[in-house]
This record gives structure tokens, C-alpha cells and sequence, in this order.
């Protein structure tokens, strides 16, 4: 145990927009309301202002340019030594490889204990010779932090990690900000429908991802288009998100007749507005380590039509919060969907009941408590 609140250091490679970096800032957030200190270095010169300025204190930029960088390796090196950090934190490839030589194994040495957040189903996410060094380094780690159980499956079996090792913590949200009050949610359906040019009681299904072939928005929209015709009549889908796919969407809704019933949004930061408005939210990955947008969708008391991949039944719970389909079938996820749309009462009672799941499982203060555990 520590006689004072611990010193943890959290290394990133990039601070970049992006679901392991926001999950990252809201962990520095929380870990205020409890007795650490806790410091983010970022290796690279990649970093996102607009993180940065949500962060409780200013990252410690190393401003490392690459492995021939030893200037960026000493400043990484000082800052970890001068910091007196208990416990190193990482996320990313080269993070992971640094870690190794900057552990201190001993009981008057710092850092004595190194925490490895791995955050994908990405085997080539570090490619060359660095995938081995990143294998072999994280089986050093004292612990691998997964967000959910198939994901850690996962990395025991591609990086070779004992499971002992592996933890499973979750990605959480602040649960007390994804609450949407009853007057603010009549607000924003008026609102959205209204700059949408749809009727008041039109119904609204959101997908909140980045258009991407790992989330799939064809298969959304080719699903879309095979609602049967109760569900179809004044629905619309709201695709809230950018990426390569745009332009492919956008023909295949063109292609398939209904470009008039669903809207490409782009990125909205935060999505809390459009989230109050709608009625159903969906999501159609081919591959998803847990899926924060469906935590803050559920947190705003949507139900959820989602795949039935990676860690997203760890979090949706069919029948209850929502509906499972398998991925890349737009037969099996438009009957999902229909089924929502037609069943108002199901949805109230499947958008209270995820609420719920989210405050009592996913909440981000419950996380940074079962991560302190860890620090001794």
C-alpha cells in the first residue's frame, strides 16, 4: 500500500479523437475525485487541442519523432524519473515497447508497476518488427487492461499474455452527464425534427460511428432499406459520424430509394442533443472491443439495435436493453429494427432498463475505483 496518494504516469502515443483517447481523458477526469495523481505524457507530436484542453492539467509533451530519436527517448526517460511515478500507464504500441526499460523493479525503485490498457482486436495494429517487441513487452506487463472478456480472450491468444494477467475493465461514461431530462429531450425532438423537415411524430433512429468499413454503414443502410412497412413509415435514420464511407453511403441510399429517409449528419461533439431526440439507436460493427457509443447511448435511455460482435453482448442484454443481430446480414438487422420501431412500449422499458445496466456497470467513477486496486 502507499503512505501517500499514488503518483501514476499515463503514456500515450498520440492524444488524437478517438475512442481510446477519450476514454483515456475521462479516466484523468475522474481519478481527481480520488486520492491519486495522476500526470498524461504524450509520446508523439500527435495531440488533438481539444482533448487537451479537457484534461484537468496540460499533457506533458515529449515530442518524440521516431526510434532514431534518442533526444525524445532521455526527455521520456527524465520525466518518468523526475515525476517519482508509482505506477506507469500505458496505452499504444510504442508506449507498451518503452515501458519495459522505464519499470524499476525494487522496493525503494519508481515506477515499480506497469498497467498495459490494450484497446482494439487489432493484430497489425503496430506492423513490422515492432509487433513482436509490442508481443513480447506486454507479457511483461504486470497487468493488461481489456474492456471487455473478448477482447482479453483475444489477447491471450494473439500477444500470448497469461490470463492472470489480463483484467477486464470496462469502458465507462460519466453516467450523471449521458441523463436526459424529460424537458430537454421534448426540446430536442422538436428541435431536430423541425431542422429536418419532418413531422413531430416522426420517428428517429441514430447511429453514432465514424463511416468506416469497421462500423459497417452499409449494412445499416441496406438494412434500412428492408424495414417492413409499419417501421418504414416517417422513420429516418440519422448517420452522425465522418470517415471514407460517405460518398459509397450516400450512392447506396441513393440507389436503394431511401437517400429522403436517412440524413448524414457528420460529427457532432457531443452527441447529447441528437441522442435526446431520438427514439432508437443502432449500430452495425463488424468488429467492436466494447462500443462506447452504444454506453452513451444506452446512459440516455435509448434502446439499442447493435451486432452481435466482439464485447457488444457484453453491454446490450437482448431483450432487455435492446437487440442482437448478426453482422453483416441486413436481413437479420432490418427485422431488428422493425421490431423496435413497431414497439413503442418495448422501447420505453428496454431505453429505462439500459439507463439502469450503464449506472450500475459502466459508470466511469466505479472504474477508476477498480483501477486504483490495481496500483498497489
Amino acid at each position: 500500500m502507499f503512505d501517500a496518494a499514488p503518483r501514476v504516469l499515463f503514456l500515450t502515443d498520440l492524444l488524437e479523437v478517438g475512442g481510446a483517447e477519450t476514454q483515456l481523458v475521462e479516466m484523468l477526469r475522474t481519478l481527481r475525485a480520488l486520492p491519486v495523481e495522476a500526470d498524461l505524457a504524450v509520446l508523439t507530436p500527435r495531440l488533438d487541442r481539444g482533448l487537451a484542453v479537457a484534461l484537468p492539467a496540460p499533457p506533458i509533451e515529449i515530442a518524440w519523432k521516431g526510434p532514431g530519436d534518442l533526444r525524445g527517448w532521455r526527455r521520456l526517460a527524465d520525466t518518468v524519473r523526475l515525476g517519482d511515478y508509482d505506477v506507469l500507464c500505458t496505452t499504444h504500441a510504442w508506449s507498451a515497447v518503452s515501458a519495459p526499460g522505464l519499470i524499476r523493479r525494487g522496493p525503494t525503485s519508481k515506477p515499480r508497476r506497469w498497467l498495459a490498457f490494450e484497446h482494439g482486436f487489432r493484430r497489425g495494429a503496430a506492423r513490422g518488427l515492432l509487433e513482436p517487441i509490442r508481443r513480447r513487452a506486454l507479457r511483461r506487463a504486470d497487468r493488461v487492461i481489456a474492456v471487455s472478456r473478448a477482447q482479453g480472450e483475444w489477447i491471450e491468444g494473439a500477444f500470448g499474455v497469461d490470463r492472470e494477467k489480463i483484467l477486464v475493465l470496462p469502458n465507462a461514461i460519466d453516467t450523471t452527464e449521458g441523463q436526459i431530462s424529460s424537458e430537454e429531450r421534448a426540446t430536442e425532438r422538436a428541435t431536430w425534427r423541425r431542422r429536418l423537415g419532418l413531422r413531430a411524430d416522426s420517428l428517429l433512429t441514430v447511429s453514432v460511428a465514424r463511416l468506416v468499413p469497421e462500423k459497417d454503414p452499409i449494412t445499416l443502410v441496406e438494412a434500412w432499406a428492408r424495414l417492413e412497412a409499419g417501421a418504414a413509415r416517417d422513420s429516418h435514420l440519422l448517420l452522425v459520424g465522418d470517415g471514407p464511407e460517405r460518398a459509397r453511403v450516400q450512392k447506396r441510399c441513393e440507389a436503394l430509394g431511401i437517400a429522403a429517409r436517412v440524413h448524414l449528419l457528420g460529427t457532432i461533439r457531443p452527441p447529447r442533443a441528437v441522442l435526446a431526440a431520438a427514439d432508437l439507436f443502432a449500430l452495425a460493427s463488424v468488429s467492436e472491443s466494447q462500443g462506447i457509443a452504444v454506453l452513451e447511448a444506452m446512459a440516455a435511455s435509448l434502446p439499442v439495435v447493435a451486432t452481435d460482435v466482439g464485447g457488444l453482448p457484453e453491454v446490450v442484454v437482448p431483450e432487455e436493453t435492446g437487440l442482437l443481430a448478426p453482422s453483416n446480414d441486413p436481413v437479420a438487422l432490418g427485422a431488428a429494427l422493425s421490431r423496435a420501431l413497431l414497439d413503442g412500449a418495448w422501447r420505453v422499458r428496454a431505453g429505462q432498463a439500459g439507463r439502469d445496466r450503464v449506472v450500475r456497470r459502466f459508470d466511469s467513477l466505479l472504474r477508476a475505483r477498480l483501477l486504483v486496486e490495481q496500483f498497489a
